[in-house]
């Protein structure tokens, strides 16, 4: 059996185009209603274009130490993913260790 699932965006543009706002809600999501977050990327393929499509959206609230810590915790993912999706275990480790090298340059990980 199959279901349908949705996920909303409601995005507040301010007069300058940059995002005041970024509201979201997802008919399976583990809370009722909207939430908000300051960061939003989406990257979409597009089979019929042979091509990436990406919305990628971020609130000028949010502190530059929370967006490289973002970027980190999304490289970490899309290795997951990337694994997931292709078994290439060695590929997913390339982007891990790439993710590992983004933490420690921005100090969100310790050299060790």
């Amino acid at each position: 059996m199959t279901r349908e699932a949705t996920m909303t965006f409601h995005i507040n543009v301010g007069e300058s185009g940059m995002p005041n706002s970024i509201d979201w809600e997802a008919s399976e999501s583990s809370f009722r209603g909207r939430r908000g977050c300051d960061a939003l990327f989406i990257s979409m393929w597009d089979r019929l274009d042979f091509n990436t499509y990406n919305v990628n959206l971020y609130t000028g609230k949010l502190p530059k130490s929370e967006m490289n810590f973002h970027f980190f915790k999304t490289f970490l993912s899309l290795a997951d993913t990337y694994e997931s999706a292709t078994g290439k275990k060695d590929i997913a480790e390339m982007i891990r260790n790439f993710s590992e090298e983004f933490g420690r340059k921005l100090d969100i990980l310790d050299d060790e």
